[in-house]
Parts: C-alpha cells; sequence; structure tokens
C-alpha cells in the first residue's frame, strides 16, 4: 500500500513531514485492507502471503492483525501490545538504530516470545537504521544486506511453500 498517497519523499526532513500528517487509524485500516484485496485475488486466493516491511513498513507490518503466513521487518518495531496476530516473525535490527534502540527492540522480542509467538530476531553489529538501503550513503552495509536477504527468503520459503 501506498502509506504516502502518491507523496514522495527525497530527505528525512521531507518524510518525518510526511510521516507526521499520517492517521494512524486510516494507515492501519489502509494496510489491513491491502491484504485483504491480495487475499481476493484469484491467483492468490488460498495460498498464504507474506508481508516483508522496512522501517516504519515494518512497524505497520507488525500491527497486521490477520491474514498473513509470515511477516519480516527490517528495523521497525512496534510496541508488543500492537502485535495481535499469532504470525511467525523474523526481524532485523542494527546495532546502533537512533529510532530503535536495542533496549527497545530486546524488550520487543522477549514480550513476543512471552506471548507464544514464533519469534526470530537478528542483530547486525556495527550497522545503523538503513543498512539494506543503497541508497543511504553512510549507512549500507553490503554484507549485513546479503545476510539478511538470505535469512529472509529462507524464513519466506519457509512459512510460504
Amino acid at each position: 500500500p501506498d502509506l504516502y498517497h502518491g507523496q514522495i519523499a527525497n530527505t528525512r526532513e521531507e518524510a518525518q513531514a510526511i510521516q507526521s500528517t499520517m492517521n494512524g487509524e486510516a494507515t492501519y485500516a489502509l494496510v489491513n485492507r491491502a491484504v485483504e484485496e491480495l487475499q481476493a485475488r484469484p491467483e492468490i486466493h488460498g495460498h498464504p502471503i507474506g508481508v516483508v516491511g522496512f522501517s516504519m513498513g515494518g512497524f505497520w507490518a507488525l500491527a497486521l492483525d490477520r491474514g498473513v503466513a509470515a511477516l519480516v521487518t527490517y528495523y521497525g518495531g512496534t510496541g508488543p501490545e500492537y502485535v495481535s496476530g499469532d504470525t511467525p516473525i523474523l526481524g532485523h535490527f542494527a546495532e546502533h538504530d537512533e529510532f530503535e534502540p536495542l533496549e527497545a527492540i530486546h524488550h520487543l522480542e522477549g514480550a513476543l516470545k512471552a506471548k507464544g509467538l514464533d519469534v526470530t530476531f537478528h542483530y547486525y553489529p556495527n550497522t545503523q537504521h538503513w543498512f539494506c538501503e543503497e541508497n543511504q550513503p553512510g549507512y549500507y552495509d553490503a554484507a549485513a544486506t546479503d545476510l539478511a536477504w538470505q535469512r529472509t527468503l529462507s524464513f519466506l520459503n519457509q512459512h510460504l511453500a
């Protein structure tokens, strides 16, 4: 789903400005409706679907409450109270992240496991937020990206095959 409704941010400041205008309830409904619409497609109907979200997309992916067989978040977290489904979750997190501090992510991981969820979080040493995005000079880490992507494909193949 297009969470920004066609607006494109080219800088961090522009992204923050757009994000500040988002309506949480409407965005939540949009994300869930996207899953429903995908499931309704004849070529998808009856097959499991997976969701991969980066940063804010990972935050919204974690909030999905139904219809997803596998969920991957790249440096996007949330409060454990917002994760209501029972979907297996794979997470990729930076060691040094100004938006998702390790202590918050460790808390999320522990709380989700305490709920009985199938959760695997990986932490990438010497990385920062956006470590998997080539268009983010100074943040991109090719080795961490390759490892995270291999783990993502393995996870999706396991849960969607």
